[in-house]
């Protein structure tokens, strides 16, 4: 009870440093704790770089991780929601959902962190309404060491799908970080022998999550760079293509931002695909971790950043197709996951 209190209250007190930092009005400016979830993800994402030994040294067992179940919220109000549960994380697995408003863990008030830090491996009730005039509910769920990078890698995984249409399939996956070139291997990997190699179209979702992704990932859709076929006496033909060519869309929101919206721009001006969704972030400039005191860590715009001559930050990417899809209490659906699913079968309808 004690450890919440001072949760909430570290938590009330980054608040107001942040609302302080808005005012510079730029992206990649945010002052975290060790009481945010995201402080955890950010560290992992440069743990591997300069400030890797300084990072590594702040967990006892040298390497970035706390304990969780695998959710994302939000104050929406002064009242937390979930605003992402991550594919295969102990919160998906108990079905915690999007929208949902907690209401308490164990009976005491939510913390990001303080909820679960002591909880690992053991049965954790919280309790969550669907609805604004609805009865509580509770949901027991059993938090888990998290491994930031990992984690979400794993999750990516997890996400992959095949959605059938007609005869025809719709392969997904979601791209929950795209900060190190293991989740883009990991994409092509499961295109190209692996998960989602029999679907007819793609959906890559993008939204929220960290972005970092490479323009050259974008080569992926290139459908100019040419195919091999080899014909021998002794094999089967063999094919040598490592380009996706066939119908391909991408989901994005205000929560794509950084690499991810680089991504979004190039693939919406070189007509890759349609890209469905709600305007992105418009935080497209380079940032720094500086780590202050023994919990702390303040994220700084360091550098202005150009996309083909091109200012994104504060700007954002427009869909080609909008759909809303508001926080709290919001339906078990996902309205716009439904349209990119609607619009990819119309592609290879059209192909018939």
């Amino acid at each position: 009870s004690e450890k919440i209190k001072l949760a909430e209250s570290v938590t009330s007190a980054t608040d107001t440093i942040n609302e302080a930092l808005q005012q510079l009005q730029t992206s990649h400016t945010v002052f975290y704790t060790s009481e945010d979830v995201d402080y955890y993800f950010l560290l992992d994402i440069f743990s591997s770089g300069p400030a890797g030994d300084e990072i590594r040294a702040r967990f006892p067992m040298g390497y970035v991780s706390f304990v969780g179940i695998g959710i994302f919220t939000k104050k929406v109000d002064g009242e937390w929601f979930i605003e992402n549960v991550v594919d295969g994380g102990p919160g998906a697995i108990a079905g915690l959902r999007r929208g949902m408003k907690i209401v308490s863990v164990n009976d005491q008030p939510f913390s990001p962190v303080g909820s679960f830090a002591n909880e690992i491996g053991k049965p954790t009730t919280i309790s969550v309404m669907t609805t604004a005039d609805g009865e509580p509910q509770s949901i027991v769920v059993t938090p888990c060491e998290i491994h930031p990078q990992n984690f979400l890698l794993d999750a990516m995984v997890k996400s992959m799908r095949l959605v059938p249409v007609g005869d025809k399939s719709v392969g997904y996956v979601r791209i929950w970080s795209y900060a190190g070139e293991q989740f883009h291997h990991q994409l092509k990997q499961a295109l190209f022998g692996g998960e989602l190699e029999d679907a007819d179209a793609l959906i890559i979702d993008l939204r929220d999550g960290w972005g970092g992704a490479s323009p050259e990932y974008l080569n992926l859709f290139n459908r100019q760079v040419p195919q091999l076929r080899m014909r021998t006496r002794e094999r089967d033909d063999l094919y040598f293509d490592s380009q996706w060519r066939k119908p391909v869309c991408i989901l994005v929101n205000g929560g794509t931002k950084s690499g991810k919206e680089v991504l979004a721009y190039g693939f919406k001006k070189h007509g890759f695909g349609k890209i469905v969704g709600a305007r992105t972030a418009g935080a497209v400039v380079g940032g720094s971790p500086f780590l202050i005191g023994k919990e702390a860590v303040l994220y700084l715009a360091v550098s202005g950043i150009e996309v083909d001559g091109e200012m994104l930050e504060g700007i954002g990417i427009e869909p080609d197709v909008t759909v809303e899809f508001p926080l709290p209490f919001c339906a078990a659906e996902d309205p716009q996951l439904s349209q990119a699913i609607e619009l990819m079968a119309a592609e290879l309808a059209e192909e018939k």
